[in-house]
Formats: C-alpha cells, sequence, structure tokens
C-alpha cells in the first residue's frame, strides 16, 4: 500500500494541538481550585421579634347595677356604734369595695361562696342525693303569681303524687327553682318554713308554706346492713326505696284538722312497729318506725326522700336504727339514734344543724352507718390547730456598688439620710453610705418606708323587714339585719409612697345565746396612698352579710347571730404587716389561727374553730 504525502506531520500537529489544550485547562482548573478563598461566613441580620410586655393583672372595675325587684321592705337604721368603730361618713359609702365607688376603690370579682344548708349543700360530694324544689303556690314558669292559699290544695297534690307512684309531672305543673341542692343528711330542727325557698336561692321572694323538695339518689353500704328509717316532721317526710315505701311521716296525726298519714300517703306505706310514735322528735313530732331494709355489700339501691311543709313552722328528722345495736337512751326512754348519711358529715354541715338542734334531741350527728361505697372511716376535715405563720425575714444580701455582698437586716426606723444601718447576723451594726447601696437595696428601703397610717373599720346596717303575699304570721320571712364592711385607710404626716399596699379585714359575729363567735366576712384587697388617691383610700364589701336574730316562740326561744367586732390589717409589697386595729386583743393575739377559717366557722376566744353551741334543751310546746 502507497502512503500519501504529508500525513504523519499533520497527526503531529494535531496532537500537539491537543496536549497543549489539555495541559493549559489543567493549569486553569489547579490555579483555580488552589487560589479559591475560603467562602465567609456573614451572618443574617437580625430579626426584630415582637416583645410580650407583661403587665400586672388589672382588676375589673364594676359600675353599680340596679337592683332587682323584691318583695321586701327595707327599713334603714342606725345601729348602736361600738365605741371603738368610727362610723362611716356618707362619701364614698356606695359599692365600695369590690363594688366600684369610694375614694381610691378598685373592684374584684368576688368568689362564690358554697351554699350550706338544713336542706342540703350546693356542691356535690359524689354520694349524696340530688334535690329539686317546687313551690305549689306558683303556676310553672311563673316566678310571681301565685295560685293561691288553700291547705287542702297542698294536701291535694301531694296526695295525688304519692298516689301515682311519685310521679313528677304532677310536680311539674307547678314553679320549680332552677338551684339543685345535694343532700347528705336530713335533720331539720324546728324552724320557720320560710327556710326552704332561701336554701334553694329564692332569696327575695321566699314565702313559706306550700313548698315540697323532691330528692334522688343512690342508697349503698360498702359492707351490706340491715336497717330501718325513723322518720318525723312537720308536715311531710316520706322514704321510698325501689319505688316501694318504706317510712313516712307527716304531723301528729291526732290533729285530723291538718290531715292524718292516711290521708296524705294513703295505702302507700302502713306502719308496723312497737315503738311506732311512741317518741318524740322535735317539735312534738312523733316519730315512724320504718319497714326493715337490707342492702347487699356495695349494691346500689335506688332511693327517693319527700320533704316538705304547708304553713308555719317546720322540721323533718331522718334517723336508723341499725338492727343488733344498742344505742344509748334519751329522757324519753328511746334510743338516742345516728341521722342517715350518705357520707361523714363535715364540719360546715353540722355548723348548719347545730345551733337549732338541742342537745337532748334523739338524733345524733356524729356516729352510725355511712351509706356509700367507698367505706366509712372518719377523716379529719379541718385540724384545728392551726400552723403558726412565720413572719417575713428582714435578714437578706445587700450589695455595694464595689460588689461586696452584705448579709444583714435594716437597723430600727427606715429613713432616707445619707447612710442606713444594718444589723449582721452577730449583732454587729454597721452603717453603709446610701450611695454605695445597689438599686435593688435602694427599693427595698423604700418599701419599707412606709407612713404612719391611720385605719377605721367601718360597718352600715340595714334592717330587712319582708312583707308576704299570701298570708301573715308564721309565714313571713324573719327579718334580718343587712350588714356590709369596710376599711378606711388615710396617711398620716408628710411624704409621698408609691408602692401598693394590701388591706385584709375580718368581721366577727356572735350567737346570741352563747359566747361562741363566728366569721361573719373576710376580704382584702390591694391599694394606693400616693398623690393620686388623695392620700387615702376607702371600701366597703359588695357583699352583704345577713345577720338573723330568730324568735320562734316562747316555747322554742332565741336563736341566730349578731355583730360583735373586727380586726384591719395592712400590710405592704414584701408581706410584711405594718400597720394593724382590732376591736379586741385577743383577735390580733390569736391572729394566725383566724386566718386559718373560713367565713361562716364558729370559733372561740383563742380563733380556733368550733362548733356552735346547741340549745340546752328542748322545751315541750303546747301549739
Amino acid at each position: 500500500m502507497k502512503l500519501r504525502s504529508g500525513a504523519p506531520s499533520g497527526l503531529v500537529i494535531s496532537l500537539l494541538f491537543h496536549a497543549g489544550a489539555f495541559f493549559i485547562a489543567g493549569l486553569f482548573v489547579v490555579f483555580t481550585v488552589v487560589n479559591k478563598k475560603e467562602p465567609e461566613f456573614i451572618p443574617p441580620a437580625p430579626v426584630e421579634r415582637p416583645k410580650m410586655q407583661l403587665k400586672k393583672p388589672k382588676v375589673k372595675v364594676q359600675k353599680s347595677s340596679n337592683p332587682k325587684p323584691s318583695s321586701r321592705i327595707v327599713a334603714k337604721v342606725k345601729s348602736k356604734a361600738m365605741p371603738e368603730i368610727r362610723l362611716p361618713d356618707l362619701m364614698g359609702s356606695g359599692d365600695g369595695l369590690l363594688g366600684g365607688t369610694g375614694i381610691g376603690n378598685v373592684s374584684v370579682d368576688l368568689p362564690e361562696i358554697r351554699t350550706v344548708s338544713l336542706l342540703g349543700t350546693s356542691e356535690t360530694t359524689g354520694a349524696d342525693l340530688v334535690g329539686t324544689y317546687y313551690d305549689l303556690k306558683r303556676k310553672r314558669g311563673n316566678s310571681s303569681s301565685y295560685t293561691g292559699y288553700e291547705e287542702s290544695d297542698y294536701l291535694n297534690v301531694v296526695h295525688d303524687f304519692i298516689d301515682r307512684g311519685w310521679d313528677e309531672s304532677v310536680l311539674r305543673r307547678y314553679y320549680q327553682l332552677p338551684r339543685k341542692m345535694y343532700l347528705s343528711t336530713l335533720v331539720v330542727p324546728v324552724v320557720k318554713s320560710s327556710f326552704a325557698p332561701v336554701a334553694f336561692g329564692d332569696d327575695e321572694a321566699a314565702e313559706g308554706g306550700q313548698w315540697l323538695v323532691h330528692y334522688k339518689g343512690k342508697l349503698m353500704h360498702k359492707d351490706g346492713i340491715t336497717f330501718r328509717f325513723w322518720a318525723a316532721g312537720d308536715y311531710i317526710l316520706g322514704v321510698r326505696v325501689n319505688g316501694k315505701m318504706v317510712v313516712a311521716a307527716t304531723w301528729d296525726e291526732r290533729d285530723e284538722s291538718r290531715g292524718s298519714l292516711q290521708q296524705v300517703f294513703g295505702d302507700s306505706w302502713t306502719p308496723h312497729g312497737a315503738e311506732n310514735r311512741q317518741y318524740i322528735f322535735g317539735r312534738n313530732c312523733l316519730a315512724y318506725v320504718g319497714d326493715w331494709i337490707t342492702l347487699e355489700p356495695g349494691v346500689p339501691q335506688d332511693i327517693e326522700i319527700l320533704v316538705g311543709d304547708e304553713n308555719g313552722l317546720a322540721c323533718a328528722y331522718l334517723a336508723v336504727e341499725e338492727k343488733g345495736v344498742d344505742y344509748p337512751v334519751s329522757n324519753q326512754g328511746g334510743p338516742i339514734l345516728p341521722a342517715f348519711k350518705t357520707a361523714v358529715l363535715s364540719h360546715d354541715i353540722i355548723d348548719a344543724i347545730y345551733p337549732f338542734l338541742p342537745e337532748d334531741e334523739m338524733i345524733c350527728l356524729t356516729n352510725g352507718p355511712v351509706f356509700n361505697d367507698f367505706g366509712n372511716d372518719r377523716k379529719t376535715a379541718f385540724n384545728p390547730h392551726a400552723v403558726r405563720e412565720e413572719d417575713p425575714c428582714d435578714m437578706r444580701t445587700w450589695t455595694l456598688t464595689n460588689g461586696t455582698t452584705i448579709q444583714a437586716e435594716l437597723s430600727g426606723a427606715v429613713s432616707f439620710d445619707e447612710t442606713v444601718k444594718l444589723i449582721d447576723p452577730s449583732g454587729k451594726e454597721l452603717t453603709i453610705q446610701s450611695k454605695q447601696l445597689s438599686e435593688a437595696d435602694l427599693e427595698y428601703i423604700d418599701i419599707r418606708n412606709v407612713p404612719k397610717l391611720d385605719i377605721d373599720f367601718l360597718k352600715s346596717m340595714e334592717n330587712i323587714l319582708y312583707s308576704s303575699r299570701i298570708a301573715e304570721g308564721d309565714n313571713v320571712r324573719d327579718p334580718e339585719l343587712r350588714a356590709s364592711f369596710g376599711v378606711r385607710v388615710k396617711q398620716v404626716g408628710t411624704g409621698n409612697y408609691s408602692h401598693e399596699l394590701k388591706a385584709e379585714f375580718f368581721a366577727i359575729g356572735r350567737q346570741v345565746f352563747a359566747d361562741r363567735y363566728i366569721l361573719l366576712a373576710h376580704e382584702s384587697v390591694p391599694f394606693r396612698i400616693d398623690r393620686e388617691s388623695g392620700k387615702r383610700f376607702e371600701f366597703y364589701s359588695k357583699r352583704e352579710v345577713p345577720l338573723r336574730e330568730l324568735y320562734l316562740n316562747s316555747s322554742y326561744g332565741h336563736y341566730g347571730e349578731k355583730y360583735h367586732g373586727y380586726i384591719v390589717l395592712v400590710s405592704d409589697e414584701l408581706g410584711r404587716l405594718v400597720a394593724h386595729r382590732e376591736s379586741s386583743i385577743w383577735l390580733f393575739d390569736h391572729l394566725e389561727n383566724l386566718k386559718q377559717l373560713k367565713v361562716g366557722n364558729y370559733l372561740d376566744q383563742t380563733c380556733i374553730r368550733r362548733y356552735p353551741v346547741r340549745p340546752a334543751s328542748l322545751i315541750d310546746g303546747s301549739f
């Protein structure tokens, strides 16, 4: 094969060209990689985040509202002022504390107070019976229209309800109060019939007579029990278990004008016990003895209780006799039986009953079986020995501007002089230049520098007389004194104190027939006495306190409570008590005990919670 001339030289040129191109490219790559700068981190621009402004909780200012229409006549009377009490002047004596007006006033929402009455409580324990109140004087859905007042009509309704097998549709034709009450025991000593609507919240239009309360729930016992009910009532008391009547009671059936047991309950239940109608509860109410009932351990049974009154005074007792148990003997010769209860009775419930329950009554609140499924062990609901609170410690760490720290407390009175005197833990007195202290230390001194204060306890009384739309006499609700309490605090001397203070007061009542006291009111509120407030602060509580002195009649005596005294405390932001005033020194001497109590608690002169004093004896009335 013959080669063409010039071919080898072209190939060589081509190879040289490509080799040179690769070499140059390689140099470029190597040069670029070797000389490339490290990446420089540049932080992102700061993000502007929204800041939440922390604010002190604001208290709600409430304006006075127009009073609801009521069926009461208000007669304002001046009460006798105790020597140590300065009665308020007219300025700032409106709603006041927790209400709206007055000098330097603020308003906070009042917490709901748990209602505890002879017919139950406003809060359930989980084992109680739920009660519904019916007013047979008013038609369903109309709280102001009264149907008339005929006792025979009342008995006919009750009889119809019983005869139809406790048919609630019979009662639903009449006015039903919206509040439910939760019953754990039924012990109603002799009281006026008007107590019932008040207990269920019908406070303004409360009228005694022609009412019924229907309770429903479960009856059970953890370990099983055989027992029977004893019942006494004025005017109506009936119990049925699993749809069967087991006991019934009414006013002494010898008084035919008021209806016999058969007239009220028909043939639904007939008493059989030998002890039937041999003993008296309350105001001449003969006790009816029920049928024996056996509960299997932990097995619930349906239970219903009907209690009511048609006129005048009322009472209701439901006791329990356990088979095979011996009981103490009363002065009548009959057994002192335990009250029926679905829970160990709280101190509050006993407080509601004892002021009206004579000591020689044939019923006991603190012993006997408890009908629930979680045991019958008594648990202490209240420790009568209050724990003493320690005063805020004045020993603290002081920081100087040069960084030195000192553990010490202020010596003597606080002042704004150039020097501050401190006492270290060993008792040595130190003098420090004010300019050497940190801002926090100076703020602490400023808070401690509370000016001298003048404290007045304020009280006002309204006499409330209730009228009746249906009748006079025993059906009319008892008159009440409605008390309002408050405080006035004024700065004495010059200077401007810009820090918050707290005023706290306790109002004390007393049983009308005994040396037993009761906490009527306890409230506190923050305030300032700076230039903007005129260096004075005044408030009245929005909550009225009813003071009831009940006089049933010559046979059953005088009950209730009256105003006794007060103590007022003022403290600073550090929690230090800076001023106080009291009507009796024993209130201040036992302040730590007093602070452990709740409104409505009874106490002695050591401020330890006690039960109210019971009436000494049951006087046998003849009416």
